[in-house]
């Protein structure tokens, strides 16, 4: 992450940069920035309460860290590498109660900063032999959202595709299952979903045509170029099930 910040680094023409986020503190309602605690700032800024709190949390850092990328490299893709959160914390309060509801608000807290952010990540994990005792069997963590002794056993699957039964081991689902973009006829300006209430809102600029409007090249017409002008946004059925769906 030192090299991130340092505009001298040396880069490729062609890279990326693609850094590591993982859980920020997280005492219940109380949730500290690091960011602003280690810039000598007036301690109680760097603290934030509930969940709306832990989103703006998260959205500063992850915007000041993509903020900090473009600064330094350019207007350069930046992915997050790696980004989860500890199914044990709490002291591994929720293996006894099964109410994941902390976690489900971390995970959603980090999700909507990486989508205000308007950047890639790669979300860890998911370990189908992720158990409470081992974890994920590697480095001492608990980071995967499946759990394999939640799950049914493979005879007991129904395997269609909107089987519900699939879906019986995500400890926290209400969080991770998400509407995205899969494609955009233009320039991301906005990604805003709301978990408590399903609401998805995405905007987004349409790409400057080229003066030459009668130039037979559809990418020469739509400049930057754009080979596509539909714009898909994928709704997982999760989310749409016994519900009515307004798009406006």
């Amino acid at each position: 992450l030192s090299n991130l910040m340092d505009p001298k680094t040396p880069s490729s023409e062609h890279g990326l940069r693609s850094p590591l986020v993982r859980s920020l503190s997280v005492h219940n309602v109380l949730f500290s920035s690091v960011t602003i605690a280690s810039q000598g700032m007036f301690p109680l800024k760097a603290f934030y309460w509930g969940q709306q709190g832990a989103r703006e949390n998260f959205g500063l850092q992850i915007c000041n860290l993509v903020d900090h990328a473009h600064k330094a490299l350019g207007e350069r893709p930046v992915i997050i590498g790696e980004c989860g959160i500890p199914m044990d914390m709490n002291r591994k309060e929720a293996f006894v109660t099964e109410d994941f509801i902390w976690q489900t608000r971390m995970m959603d807290a980090m999700l909507t900063g990486l989508e205000k952010a308007l950047v890639g990540f790669t979300l860890w994990t998911y370990n189908p032999s992720n158990t409470d005792v081992v974890g994920d069997d590697w480095n001492g963590e608990n980071f995967s959202w499946f759990s394999g002794r939640r799950a049914l056993p493979p005879s007991l699957l129904y395997y269609d595709q909107d089987a519900v039964s699939l879906d019986n081991g995500g400890r926290i689902l209400p969080s991770l299952v998400r509407p995205y973009p899969a494609k955009t006829a233009g320039i991301p300006q906005k990604f805003q979903y709301e978990m408590n209430s399903g609401t998805f809102v995405f905007e987004w600029a349409n790409a400057a045509k080229c003066v030459g409007d009668d130039d037979d090249d559809e990418s020469t017409r739509t400049g930057s170029g754009m080979r596509a002008l539909e714009t898909e946004i994928y709704l997982p059925s999760l989310l749409t099930a016994g519900r009515k769906v307004v798009v406006e």
